[in-house]
């Protein structure tokens, strides 16, 4: 049995064996989880949120429990002043072995932090399983996660699902932000996810993995940029006309960076991708 209270106070819940915790904090977005039947957990996006991040809660996944805390800030007028994020916790208890599919809508530009946790009753026995995982995403942006849970394997698996064009938009994202400079270095990596999606259009695989393969020591290099032990410069590119406008920059100081949390949303869409390329043959 579940028990708990709503928003401003305290939860109390307890579980048989384990439990499924999904948390996030909106804005960026509005969250919910759905089982396998399409039951649906979490916010209702049928209501939406406020600009504040609270919504309405939806629980009909069985023994599952939605709980959003805002806290306030100081009183103004005699009046808390709201957060201006909310925190929802979603919990998801005793269940077997599932798949669920975790559902983003936008409401902002940002990147979602989103935490996974698996509990177990005999805590101090087995560890808490964790997974952390950071979302590019903006205003009207649907992302889906896919999270399957095995409680008697102490499995946690998580495949966010990357539709062709999401690597080019995640990458003008996180340019919006700042997240990435130079201009030169957006420009690049937005040619070069518009050439991945053209290879993914044309079912070009090979072309594909070496554009992922490029994006991502690009993007690698810009994160690295200034550490010690790694090239500040881009010389090796020169064979790559796409990098022209990197090289072009190596000369006047330039400073170059890909910051978190972008950095991460976007090395996990790259990664996605090539892990959903055909694998190679042992004879090729």
């Amino acid at each position: 049995m579940v028990y708990g209270h709503q928003l401003g106070a305290a939860v109390i819940y307890k579980f048989n064996n384990h439990d499924l915790d999904f948390f996030i904090i909106s804005p960026p977005a509005l969250v919910y989880v759905q089982d396998p039947q399409d039951n649906m957990t979490g916010a209702d996006p049928t209501k939406g949120l406020n600009s504040y991040g609270v919504g309405s809660n939806i629980q009909d996944i069985s023994t599952s429990f939605v709980y959003q805390e805002n806290i306030g800030g100081d009183a103004k007028g005699g009046l808390n002043a709201p957060s201006p994020t909310t925190g929802w916790s979603i919990n998801i208890f005793d269940h077997p072995a599932e798949t669920y599919t975790i559902n983003l809508l936008g409401v902002a530009t940002g990147v979602c932090d989103l935490s996974i946790d698996a509990l177990y009753v005999n805590s101090l026995d087995i560890p808490k399983i964790t997974n952390q995982t950071k979302i590019l995403i903006a205003n009207g942006m649907n992302k889906k996660i896919q999270v399957t849970f095995d409680p008697t394997n102490k499995v946690l698996a998580i495949n966010p699902i990357i539709n062709n064009g999401d690597l080019l938009q995640d990458t003008q994202i996180a340019c919006s932000l700042g997240d990435i400079s130079p201009t030169e270095a957006c420009e690049v990596l937005e040619s070069l996810a518009t050439e991945i999606e053209k290879a993914l259009n044309d079912k070009n695989t090979q072309l594909e993995a070496v554009e992922l393969k490029l994006y991502l020591i690009i993007l690698n290099r810009l994160h690295n940029w200034g550490g010690e032990g790694y090239r500040r410069n881009w010389d090796d590119l020169r064979v790559r006309p796409e990098c022209t406008p990197l090289r072009n920059k190596d000369g006047d100081h330039t400073i170059f960076f890909a910051k978190d949390p972008s950095y991460s949303a976007l090395e996990l869409d790259v990664k996605m991708l090539l892990n959903a390329l055909p694998k190679k043959r042992n004879h090729d």
